[in-house]
């Protein structure tokens, strides 16, 4: 056996034996590990977390965490490492006992802890100021102005003001016809019924192209999207 690797199975061994949440006490993969048997106790241990896969969350935890263990008892740091991180994965509050295992190994974990939470952090999109909320529920192309889309948004603006306007200065028109004792005059009737039609068809283009711009904005303003 490798001098270096003897020393710290020796070292190992004088400390406390793994802690009861590793879950290998009274077990034959404690058995092996105990007899410096690193490679057979991690093979144990592969074991039981295809035997656990899916169920205990914190069984698979104490047998990542022996895995580890056994892994740098072995000097596999890699694999120690991505049996840590599968460790951290599941509980990323997770803590080894710093009394019972060398320095070395408590090091490597916390850097996949630190590393782990780090990627998380990463991944998690920044939080969207308030008023950028607010705009994207506007109408005229703001969600298009707020996601930097210019082009769009003056696209939007146009065809939501023109088709606002013409829809007020309709409704306004047709109702100018209406007497309000007498109702319509009947030499003005068709021309408020032209006008109320125009109305309606102007009032519904101006709700839809709201619509679309509020559908878009939506599904362009993504966690890169700038604010």
């Amino acid at each position: 056996m490798n001098p270096t690797r003897t020393l710290l199975s020796w070292l190992l061994l004088a400390l406390p034996a793994l802690p009861a949440r590793a879950t290998m006490d009274n077990g034959p993969c404690l058995a092996l590990y105990r007899e410096n048997r690193f490679a057979e106790s991690a093979e144990c241990l592969n074991q039981r977390v295809y035997e656990s896969e899916g169920r205990d969350t914190a069984l698979l935890a104490g047998l990542y965490e022996g895995l580890g263990v056994n892994y740098m008892m072995l000097e596999k740091k890699a694999l120690a490492a991505s049996a840590f991180a599968r460790l951290t994965a599941l509980r990323p509050n997770y803590e080894m006992d710093p009394n019972a295992y060398l320095p070395e190994i408590i090091s490597l974990y916390q850097s996949v802890k630190i590393e782990n939470r780090n990627r998380l952090a990463a991944l998690k999109p920044a939080p969207v100021p308030l008023y950028l909320t607010a705009c994207r529920v506007l109408p005229f192309g703001a969600p298009q102005f707020v996601n930097h889309e210019k082009k769009k948004g003056v696209v939007l603006l146009a065809l939501q003001a023109a088709a606002l306007g013409v829809s007020i200065a309709c409704y306004a028109k047709r109702n100018s016809l209406d007497t309000g004792e007498f109702g319509i005059a009947e030499e003005d009737f068709d021309s408020a019924r032209a006008y109320d039609r125009a109305y309606k068809i102007s009032f519904f283009t101006f709700a839809a192209a709201y619509l679309a711009s509020l559908i878009d904005g939506r599904k362009t303003a993504g966690p890169g999207a700038r604010p």
